[in-house]
């Protein structure tokens, strides 16, 4: 008999320590989903006819649509090269890019509507309700950059993406463009729950 409640009191106390970790984890996530992490980078802005390379004022979001959450920054701005044809500065813009975010550990993604994931929602990426995405510049769109390699299920680096997005600023104006740069993170409760469906868009 006496085993028999020891038995029982030991099975309470590993249940209690069990359902306290739970607690303590569950506790520990919502708390670090409160806190926006977001993906800030650090990049130029090719030089124009003008020498303007001044990007306006980064914003920073929190956007909600449906039942996910994301973290949202951008940057934005005006580009000319009046004595540049259109195609040739729309490549020149790409490329620059190109190059400046693969030596910050981020690649272009393949042209593939189907999987531009977040940038492809235009609830997310505002641009995408006018603009589509792009195999080159030729036109106006926009395209997806991922992560070379990495993985960390909190930060969840093997879905963040950046957004790039090149279209006229007139279209009356040759060579003069608007020019948008977005980052977007999933919070931990998005990439924890919604894991499957945002993999699947990889």
């Amino acid at each position: 008999m006496k085993t028999v409640l020891q038995s029982n009191r030991r099975a309470l106390f590993v249940s209690l320590r069990l359902l306290g970790f739970i607690l303590f984890c569950v506790v520990v996530l919502y708390v670090y989903e409160l806190f926006p992490r977001f993906i800030t980078l650090s990049v130029s802005l090719p030089r124009d006819d003008y020498r303007s390379q001044v990007w306006t004022y980064p914003t920073y979001s929190v956007i909600r649509p449906g039942r996910t959450r994301y973290f949202s920054w951008r940057e934005f701005a005006v580009l000319s090269y009046e004595s540049v044809p259109e195609k040739e500065s729309r490549q020149s813009i790409l490329d620059h890019f190109d190059k400046q975010l693969l030596m910050q550990g981020w690649i272009r993604s393949e042209y593939d509507p189907n999987s531009y994931a977040n940038c492809y929602d235009e609830k997310i990426f505002a641009e995408a309700a006018f603009l589509r995405p792009s195999q080159d510049f030729s036109q106006d769109g926009f395209v997806m950059y991922k992560r070379k390699a990495g993985f960390s299920l909190i930060s969840s680096k093997v879905s963040d993406e950046i957004c790039l997005a090149v279209w006229k600023h007139w279209d009356n104006v040759p060579s003069t463009f608007n020019v948008v740069i977005s980052t977007i993170k999933p919070s931990p409760f998005t990439w924890i729950v919604f894991r499957d469906e945002l993999q699947a868009l990889q």
